[in-house]
This record gives structure tokens, C-alpha cells and sequence, in this order.
């Protein structure tokens, strides 16, 4: 019950989350030119996920950010250069151009499932 609060209830547990799955999140990061980091996604463990996240949780209700996907890209990009910037696109490409994971919607999903079901997965959000 916790974690549906925290995402539908902020107030109530002071953190919302954005959750996106690890391919997801480097083709956005992909789709907003940053080339040299999108594929740093694809090698962080749960509690990077988890912090991500969190971080775009936070963008989401004040940063910038036009869409979830822009969000997750800034929150991804703060945390792997451990400064918060800019994107180097301001649009994104276009998306036939984006490169290829292979992964279905449902592993998609599972790698959320998974993370959220892991020991590092807050307990008040379960």
C-alpha cells in the first residue's frame, strides 16, 4: 500500500517515483543525444534503478522536464555524471533512427517487477 501511495499520494509519504525500465530509459537517453552515456542504463543494478527513480520523482513535480521520458533522461544524466545539466538535445530524434534492445514490453515490465521486488526496494513503497 505504501508504494501506491507514494505514487499516487505524494503528500502523504513525501516521495513519488517515475519508474521506467532500464532499455526504456537508454533509448530516451539516446533520443536526447546523449550518445556517450545512453548505454549506462543497460549496466545499472537495482539501487541506481531505484535512485533514478527517485530522482525523476522529484524533477517530475518541479524540473523542467515536457514529458516522463525527458524526466528520467535528466534524472539519468545527473546521476552517472553526479551533476545536474541539460540535455544535449532539446527535441528528440527520431525514433525509426533509435537503436534496437529487443526486449518486449513484458520483459520491459518484469525488469520493473523485479527491481521493485528486490531487497533494495524501500519497504514503505511495497
Amino acid at each position: 500500500m505504501g508504494y501506491v501511495q507514494a505514487l499516487f499520494n505524494p503528500t502523504q509519504t513525501g516521495v513519488t517515483l517515475l519508474e521506467i525500465d532500464r532499455w526504456t530509459l537508454a533509448e530516451e537517453l539516446w533520443s536526447f543525444g546523449e550518445d556517450s552515456l545512453y548505454r549506462e542504463p543497460l549496466h545499472m543494478d537495482d539501487e541506481e534503478m531505484i535512485r533514478v527513480w527517485q530522482l525523476a520523482g522529484r524533477l517530475s513535480l518541479r524540473g523542467p522536464a515536457r514529458s516522463s521520458g525527458e524526466t528520467a533522461a535528466l534524472a539519468a544524466v545527473e546521476l552517472i555524471e553526479g551533476r545536474r545539466r541539460v540535455l544535449a538535445r532539446k527535441r528528440r530524434r527520431r525514433q525509426a533512427d533509435r537503436p534496437e534492445f529487443n526486449k518486449t514490453p513484458e520483459e520491459r515490465y518484469a525488469d520493473i517487477n523485479r527491481v521493485e521486488e528486490s531487497e533494495h526496494f524501500p519497504e514503505m513503497w511495497r
